[in-house]
């Protein structure tokens, strides 16, 4: 034990005898054991078993689980520091339970025990690498203190076993619904990245094989690496080994790659020969991590170029002579090695004399491995001529060498591949970013394209069109450039030039659909950037687009990712592009279409209605409990042809086409139409057209919405729609009161259809447009709405739909004076209906939302909270009452300390956390306001509270109201 003050005293017996008999309940040990500083306390305790019998897990019925708090290992924490040896005999007393909270300790506590107190534990420690609900409170920096201390504290041996059991990666609990499974260890992947560091270093010199074998396990459990094929997918996950950070995202697998290229290049400056075990690997990601560590020690070689008396002469050879072999090796030339490759061959470059760059010179005139395989078959296509393959493979072979060259650059190139660059460059141009292709292919996260939005910008308009009719992907390139992703830049570069290519409507409709579709999309983002689209080109090529046939297929190169293989996605953008020129938002002056085009557009957007996109088997796959109607809507054709229409009418009422518009809306009314898509669509749009057309909304309200009989599912969901989309309003309201009171008549019912899943649902937007009216004025509390809505609904939704109100008030900027008053008006009537019927007491459950709008005087609401409290068992103030109630306890504590001693009664250790909101910002407040205002009554209550609550375990209750009191604060 380390030296400890005087004032310490080793306990008697009949000392340690008295305080267990005291220590009867969790409380009372929470408070002695956080008060003991003693260390001379712990043998003494220990050997009374106290640390023996921890509490474990309790697993109840319903899949969950308790554990109860363990004061005892908060003090052998602190003590660790004070008496190692101790407390190392009393966590191993300790060290059988599963208790996440006293495991969390224990590691605390072991990282600070010198190494030979830990190794008492290490059974127990190496065990735990294989638990997960044990270990969910651990702190994993403990861990990895742990195993430092012993490995650098004289334990080596057990700190390597107990570093392989947390950080040896082991294959994952189940395989993934998609893509590769990801290993999992003994350490939480973002903690494993983060300790693994302090770890790596702590191995000592023999930490290159002990990473290498655990980056080895990693590739083979994430099934990036196949031992029987050879085949190592990493270059996917790992673009390159000393590549942007955030560009990872396999912590583990990342963390591994990190900590072997680290201690590779730290070996390999000692010894090169230690690299060859990574060459030696049939891993390709094991040998790019040594090819990027040998280039590494290259360049800080010559970087000491003036003062290497350290490094032997022997040693220059060995690292010349693995130089050499990697420059003439051409599997490290293929592209999964490149990044690394390009760098290492400009680090050779930096030694002449000592590095023989001409195998490398030989592999680059020879061309690569793929026109020497099985894969030289994919550059021919069906058609071809010899001439034609032979010119193919010659174009591939060129554009190899050229980035090859061009990423190494010249002045890392001996003359003849220097010359041999500034050839291809003069033929074919120079490539600005030579690396960026093959990052772009290995990193891939979409389709790229051969092009970049500015180099299709500079083309003319003949020769775009020339380039987009005659370029093909390169078959013997995964995921190479598409037709797809040249489409996404096409898009960019007409985003910024407004109509391009509208006045050669007769060659556009020649292009791909993936490229037309892309033109469209471009010309689309320029209009609402705020660009001038000559509106008669753009409509007539919709028009012709609307034309198509559904049934037609074209031609495509590659799979519905890489090329469109009909024409539906072309519709569909058309479609857009027409809706947004008839959008009010945002229009710059003379860009939307001119009054003259609204025919021809009203007659394509009617077309286009009668798409039978979405069929029922369409929305059955994809409506339902995987998107709603509304979300639907915007991702279908006739739903936005339709909605496009509404805008149409809504924008230019006085048009001649309203009428023929207006007629092609009304086929889709209600039932009509079995689309609920379409339903959400007149729903969401019943505020613009009643805006616009009123009379045609009144005489088909009920077609729309249902006023007759049961609501159909059509019905329901344009309803629903509306009171989702729409803010309450007074003519709104008006409008759907009949379909509105139809539906109450309904509740409860659960099988009513949702236009929109938001965060209200269809009874609960009821309710909010309805009390939203009385409160607002536009509607008395004896209303046939109010009276049936509050008939209908139950006790638990008119409690949500009055908190909803507080809620509210809540967002409001302000608040009319006439609209709080009715507010509270409406809650006195619901309170004085709970005080008659007691049963309906849930209805007044959110009123915590009344007081955190702040829109009301806690005169109002603080008698009302009591009230509240009162009456509905168990009232739960969620968080939301700490600080005003605090703030309301110093006017009126009489009342505020009733609230309190009903809602802190019974609080138990089960409740500590539902209530800390009150403990911390109301509690001490109004207990210290009630001892400060000198009645003795209610200077009783308030000790009879404070006493209570620390019996049930709020230990600093005493302190805490002490620092509130007047006294202190003078």
């Amino acid at each position: 034990m380390k030296d400890v003050p005087a004032t310490f005293t080793v306990p008697t017996t009949e000392q340690v005898h008295a305080a267990l008999a005291r220590l009867t309940t969790l409380q009372l040990r929470r408070a002695f054991y956080s008060k003991l500083a003693n260390p001379l306390w712990v043998a003494a305790l220990h050997a009374k078993k106290v640390f023996s019998n921890p509490p474990s897990i309790e697993r109840l019925d319903d899949g969950s689980y308790r554990v109860d708090p363990w004061p005892e290992i908060d003090y052998l924490v602190r003590m660790a520091s004070l008496a190692p040896a101790e407390v190392a005999q009393a966590l191993k007393s300790a060290s059988k339970t599963d208790n996440p909270w006293v495991r969390r300790g224990i590691w605390e506590a072991a990282a600070v025990l010198p190494a030979n107190n830990t190794v008492l534990l290490m059974p127990e420690l190496k065990s735990w690498a294989e638990e997960d609900l044990g270990n969910s409170r651990t702190d994993p920096r403990d861990v990895s203190r742990v195993i430092v201390e012993l490995l650098e504290g004289g334990q080596r041996k057990k700190g390597a076993q107990l570093a392989a059991a947390f950080y040896e990666p082991r294959p994952p609990g189940a395989e993934p619904e998609f893509g590769h499974p990801e290993p999992t260890s003994g350490i939480e992947p973002y903690w494993y990245a983060d300790t693994l560091p302090s770890v790596a270093a702590a191995l000592g010199e023999g930490r290159l094989g002990t990473l290498r074998r655990w980056l080895e396990k990693y590739q083979l459990h994430s099934n990036s690496f196949n031992p029987e094929t050879s085949e190592d997918t990493s270059y996917i996950w790992r673009t390159s080994i000393s590549g942007p950070a955030e560009h990872h995202a396999h912590e583990i697998g990342d963390a591994l790659v990190e900590a072997v290229h680290r201690a590779a290049i730290e070996s390999g400056r000692l010894n090169p020969s230690s690299l060859d075990a990574l060459f030696a690997s049939k891993q390709p990601l094991l040998q790019r991590i040594a090819i990027d560590a040998l280039g590494e020690v290259l360049t800080t070689e010559r970087s000491l170029d003036s003062n290497l008396e350290e490094m032997t002469g022997e040693r220059r050879l060995q690292l010349f002579a693995r130089a050499s072999t990697v420059l003439g090796n051409e599997s490290f030339t293929e592209n999964a090695y490149r990044p690394e490759f390009v760098k290492f061959a400009k680090a050779a470059a930096l030694w002449p004399a000592g590095i023989d760059t001409q195998p490398f010179a030989g592999i680059v005139e020879g061309g690569p491995q793929a026109l020497r395989d099985e894969r030289r078959a994919r550059l021919s296509r069906e058609g071809d001529t010899e001439a034609d393959t032979a010119a193919r493979i010659q174009e591939y072979f060129e554009g190899w060498q050229h980035l090859l060259l061009a990423a190494i650059g010249s002045e890392s190139l001996n003359p003849t591949l220097r010359e041999r660059l500034a050839e291809l460059d003069a033929s074919k141009g120079v490539i600005e970013n030579p690396i960026e292709p093959a990052w772009q292919v290995r990193s891939f996260t979409g389709p790229t394209s051969p092009q970049s939005a500015e180099q299709i910008k500079s083309m003319s308009d003949d020769n775009l069109f020339q380039h987009l009719k005659s370029w093909h992907p390169d078959p013997s390139t995964w995921a190479g450039p598409t037709h797809e992703g040249q489409g996404r830049v096409l898009s960019e570069a007409f985003s910024s030039q407004p109509g391009r290519l509208a006045d050669r409507t007769e060659e556009l409709k020649d292009l791909r659909p993936t490229y037309i579709r892309a033109i469209l999309s471009g010309w689309q983002l320029a209009h609402e950037a705020g660009g001038a689209l000559p509106w008669a080109e753009v409509v007539t090529v919709c028009q012709w687009a609307a034309d198509l046939d559904d049934e037609a297929t074209v031609q495509s190169e590659g799979d519905d990712f890489d090329d469109d293989s009909n024409y539906r996605n072309l519709k569909f953008q058309a479609l857009q592009l027409l809706e947004s020129g008839v959008n009010r938002k945002k229009q710059p002056e003379g860009s939307p279409p001119s009054i003259d085009k609204i025919p021809v557009l009203e007659k394509t957007l009617s077309q286009l209605a009668a798409h039978p996109e979405p069929t029922p088997e369409y929305e059955a796959k994809y409506g339902g409990d995987n998107m709603d109607p509304l979300t639907l809507s915007l991702n279908t054709l006739r739903p936005v042809a339709l909605r496009s229409l509404i805008k149409l009418v809504h924008r230019y009422p006085g048009s001649t086409s309203v009428p023929s518009a207006l007629a092609t809306l009304q086929t889709h009314l209600g039932n009509q139409d079995p689309s609920l898509a379409v339903a959400a669509v007149y729903g969401e749009g019943i505020g613009r057209l009643y805006d616009s057309v009123k009379d045609w909304v009144l005489a088909n309200v009920g077609p729309i919405f249902g006023t007759a009989h049961s609501a159909s599912s059509q019905q329901q969901v344009a309803l629903s729609t509306a009171l989702a989309v729409h803010g309450y309003h007074p003519a709104l309201l008006e409008l759907l009161r009949i379909p509105m009171l139809l539906t109450l008549k309904e509740l409860p019912a659960d099988d009513r259809v949702l236009g929109w899943k938001g965060m209200r649902g269809f009874s609960k937007l009821l309710g909010d447009w309805t009390l939203l009216a009385f409160i607002t004025g536009a509607i008395q509390l004896e209303d046939e709405l109010m009276v049936e809505w509050f008939r209908c609904a139950d006790a638990e939704l008119r409690g949500d739909v009055l908190g909803h109100i507080g809620w509210q008030m809540m967002h409001w900027t302000e608040v009319d004076k006439e609209v709080l008053r009715r507010a509270t008006e409406l809650w006195d009537s619901r309170a004085a209906h709970v005080k008659v019927e007691p049963a309906d007491a849930a209805e007044l459950s959110h009123f915590y939302w009344f007081i955190r709008s702040a829109k009301l005087e806690s005169s109002w609401w603080l008698p009302r909270l009591l009230e509240v409290a009162s009456l509905v068992s168990d009232f739960q103030p969620r968080g939301m009452l700490g600080e005003p109630l605090g703030e309301a306890g110093a006017d009126d504590p009489d009342t505020a300390l009733a609230v309190l001693e009903i809602l802190m009664q019974d609080v138990g250790p089960d409740h500590h956390a539902v209530r800390y909101d009150l403990y911390e910002n109301a509690v001490p407040q109004v207990l210290a306001a009630s001892l400060s205002a000198d009645i003795p009554e209610l200077t009783q209550r308030a000790n009879t509270l404070m006493n209570a609550l620390g019996a049930a375990g709020y230990i600093d209750i005493l302190d805490r109201v002490r620092s509130r009191l007047p006294s202190n604060n003078s």
